[in-house]
């Protein structure tokens, strides 16, 4: 495996390429978007950096990360890998994670927003079928319950055992259902996880001329 570093444990590749003309790196995270039902959204979020240059471009950078890993790594010596890059490759990672947070966070923001505006469309949808559900429960005593209702002296007491039961059944899994989506637009602060580094060497370099 490919080290600068006998302490570090991410993963390291190189690849020799003429589409750029200084030595870069893509930084590859896994940002992870876990909502308050548990279940998480990960996104492979690539980071395009260089010595003195750092890509604002999500779009791009993932362009051209899925381009690279398609083709040959060609062949560069390692005293050259670390004269390009051992000098600033820490540095560069920490610029990319800062970026790759930044763009978490507004990915965060853009799937609360989708997922509270699908909540709200949905909250018509089951509440009309809680209210279809309650009348199919209640049958013949439908009625009388929302006479009683409008006037405030409602009492499910006075329904017969099994109506009851089924009323109160029907309206704990209600309450669930409101819960559960509730809780899918709430999404927590994203984390992110770095996987790895593609260095890029350009042709010209690659020699260690």
């Amino acid at each position: 495996r490919l080290r600068f570093d006998e302490r570090e444990e991410v993963r390291i590749a190189y690849q020799v390429t003429e589409e750029v003309s200084e030595p870069e790196m893509i930084v590859t995270f896994l940002v992870s978007l876990q909502d308050e039902t548990g279940s998480v959204t990960t996104l492979l979020e690539p980071v395009r950096v260089g010595l003195n240059s750092l890509s604002g471009d999500e779009k791009s950078d993932r362009e051209v990360f899925f381009a690279a890993i398609k083709k040959p790594s060609g062949n560069v010596a390692l005293e050259t890998l670390q004269r390009l890059f051992a000098d600033w490759w820490q540095e560069g990672r920490e610029r990319a994670k800062e970026v790759a947070m930044t763009r978490a966070k507004s990915y965060r923001q853009i799937l609360r927003s989708i997922r509270e505006e699908q909540w709200k469309r949905l909250q018509k949808d089951l509440q009309a079928w809680s209210e279809e559900r309650e009348k199919a429960i209640l049958g013949e005593y439908w009625q009388e319950y929302q006479q009683r209702r409008l006037f405030g002296t409602t009492t499910e007491e006075s329904l017969p055992t099994p109506v009851r039961k089924r009323l109160q059944r029907h309206r704990e899994q209600f309450r669930q259902l409101r819960q559960f989506w509730e809780q899918w637009t709430q999404v927590k602060e994203p984390t992110i996880e770095e996987l790895g580094i593609l260095l890029r060497v350009p042709q010209k370099l690659a020699g260690g001329e």
